[in-house]
Parts: structure tokens; C-alpha cells; sequence
């Protein structure tokens, strides 16, 4: 629950702050430190960080932060900041976990998952959940 309050307050601070931009570091420390549990219930009460860095083999910096718009594409149109992991699984093999934490409007809101997905060459593989996900990760490479 304390994990959860603190979420809540940096979502507060984010609201007053400035551009996406000028927030990227605060965004992604906020990912960094969502539990889990609290996007899927079937996985360890454990900071999102900290947990794809087991899964990742124990090897955070194979891990890239960034904040961007979802994958809208940036065509003007308005679009919800997400903040995606990316973790490098091979040469040509990278596996994606965007999770959403500011709305359309710019209104900061309960991270969650937008988009699970991995990139091998030019081909991609979506995922439903995070349990098929993380299987791929540990398994599938």
C-alpha cells in the first residue's frame, strides 16, 4: 500500500510540473517503482524495475527507460505519455512493456499496461498479458 501512495503523490507533483520532455526522468522513476502486483495480480509485490531486472536475466542495464507518446506516432494529434522498457534479448531481438501514466488530457493517472510486444528484425509479436509476456521474455528468446 505504501508503494502505492507514494505513486499517488509523484502523480500529483507530475500534474503542476512542465512538458513531457522536462518530466521523462520523474515519469520514468515512476514506472521504475510500480508494483507488479498492481498490473498484474499474479506477479510479485515488487518494484517494476527491479523486477524486469531479474527477469532480464539480473542485468538492469540490458534495460532502455523512455518516456514517448504510446507509439501514436507523433502526428499532432493528441496522445497519452507512456514510459517503455525495453529490454535488448539478443542482437536483432528487443521485448517492449509500455505502460501508460498520463492521460490524452495531461492528466497524470494509475500507471497500467498499454502495449507488451517484442521486435525480432522487422517482424513483431504482440502479447495479451504480462504472464505471456514474461514467458517469451525468459523462454522465447
Amino acid at each position: 500500500m505504501h508503494a502505492v501512495r507514494e505513486v499517488a503523490l509523484l502523480l500529483v507533483a507530475l500534474s503542476t510540473a512542465g512538458s513531457a520532455a522536462a518530466q521523462e526522468p520523474d515519469l520514468v522513476q515512476l514506472a521504475q517503482r510500480v508494483p507488479v502486483s498492481s498490473l498484474d495480480s499474479g506477479f510479485p509485490h515488487l518494484p517494476l524495475g527491479e523486477w524486469l531486472a531479474r527477469v532480464a536475466g539480473g542485468v538492469a542495464s540490458a534495460i532502455r527507460w523512455e518516456a514517448n507518446d504510446c507509439g501514436e506516432g507523433g502526428d499532432g494529434l493528441a496522445a497519452p505519455t507512456c514510459v517503455e522498457a525495453q529490454l535488448q534479448l539478443a542482437p536483432d531481438t528487443t521485448a517492449h512493456l509500455s505502460l501508460v501514466v498520463v492521460g490524452i488530457d495531461g492528466t497524470p493517472g494509475t500507471p497500467a499496461i498499454w502495449m507488451l510486444y517484442a521486435v525480432t528484425g522487422s517482424s513483431i509479436t504482440s502479447f495479451k498479458g504480462l504472464p505471456d509476456w514474461v514467458g517469451y521474455v525468459r523462454h522465447g528468446r
